[in-house]
């Protein structure tokens, strides 16, 4: 009984052990067949490559089926003009003051109009009754002079309202400027888009420009969320930030990018040099230590991190005038990943 029993324990024993090497087995088998994360991670990790290169970059060494499970893309880069930008600094300006005297412009304007319709029909009265206290007698004195009077009245309501519509205008022009001055006395469309809280207005100061500087019709205007908004001149302004010296500029765009008052940005505006370069996309460019970096494919499995200098913006990344050539590949998908597998990579080599 005692050895059945033996045996009984003994066979069990064996068969957990060989269940156990069979779940190992289909494991480790999935693992291979499926690419686990682990074991891409690992294999990209231990490929990079210890090489410092002059611009201070590094290259890693990442095998074609790594770069595929891993969402790896590049880009070639193509040759681009663009002019040279000037950095300024500008702020989204509170508007309620503007509004504000636009309803009182607009309202001076109908009483305006009423007075010179009023002023119209006085002034037929009188000159009627002029007519007729010479010719016929018809009219009397006391008449004659109560036109009089209702049109001197008139004339002189008339001439206040057009004085209060002239007194806003040049408030108006002290402020905010001839420009917008006239586009409020003109009820363009600028004044609608106002009214119907549909634009922000900035601030723009430029620091390097004299006064004979023309800015550009357009800007780039960077905002709190990072992304570039295309700005319309509207004039130079009267008014400049105490706390920037150089010239200012008054700046619109769609109030519905995202520039609440208040709100301090930065504009690239045309410098009027144009230069070479290429244009990199925004996706391409990872920050590391405070800087900002790209990674070149050099080859099918090589990747150099390298450098550059973001000073102009485009409609979708960055103008790079020196450091990367046109036909160079970037990567466009997945240089996070790569930066995250050199430092895995330099922490294990420091390790050893």
């Amino acid at each position: 009984m005692v050895h059945r029993k033996l045996f009984s324990i003994l066979g069990l024993l064996v068969f957990f052990l060989s269940a156990l090497y069979a779940v190992k087995l289909i494991g480790q088998t999935s693992e291979r067949k499926y690419g686990g994360g682990k074991d891409v991670v690992a294999k990209a990790s231990a490929r990079i490559d210890s090489g410092v290169f002059g611009n201070g970059g590094r290259t890693l060494t990442v095998g074609i089926r790594t770069q595929q499970l891993s969402g790896i893309s590049t880009q070639m880069l193509s040759a681009v003009k663009e002019s040279r930008s000037i950095k300024a600094y500008g702020e989204v300006l509170d508007l309620r003051h503007l509004t504000a005297l636009v309803t009182s412009y607009e309202t001076a304007k109908a009483a305006s109009m009423k007075s010179v319709f009023q002023l119209e029909i006085s002034r037929n009265k009188y000159t009627r009754a002029k007519l007729l206290f010479k010719s016929t007698k018809y009219v009397s004195l006391e008449q004659l002079q109560d036109t009089k009077a209702a049109y001197n009245s008139d004339l002189a309501d008339s001439e206040s309202a057009f004085g209060n519509l002239s007194g806003l205008k040049g408030q108006i022009t002290e402020k905010w400027g001839e420009r917008i001055s006239n586009l409020v006395a003109s009820g363009s469309s600028f004044v609608r888009r106002l009214m119907n809280n549909g634009i922000s207005m900035m601030l723009v100061t430029v620091q390097e420009a004299g006064r004979s500087y023309n800015a550009p019709g357009t800007a780039l205007v960077r905002g709190v969320n990072g992304n570039l908004i295309k700005a319309k001149l509207i004039s130079m302004s009267p008014i400049s930030d105490p706390q920037i010296q150089g010239v200012s500029y008054l700046y619109e765009a769609p109030h519905t990018s995202g520039l609440p008052a208040g709100t301090n940005v930065v504009a690239y505006l045309d410098g009027g040099k144009e230069m070479s370069g290429v244009s990199v996309p925004s996706s391409a460019v990872i920050w590391y230590n405070g800087t900002p970096w790209i990674f070149l494919r050099n080859g099918a499995n090589r990747f150099e991190r390298k450098e550059i200098s973001l000073t102009i913006p485009t409609a979708d990344g960055w103008f790079i005038e020196k450091g990367v050539k046109p036909g160079e590949k970037v990567v466009v998908d997945g240089a996070q990943l790569l930066l995250s597998q050199e430092l895995i990579g330099n922490a294990h080599g420091n390790d050893d």
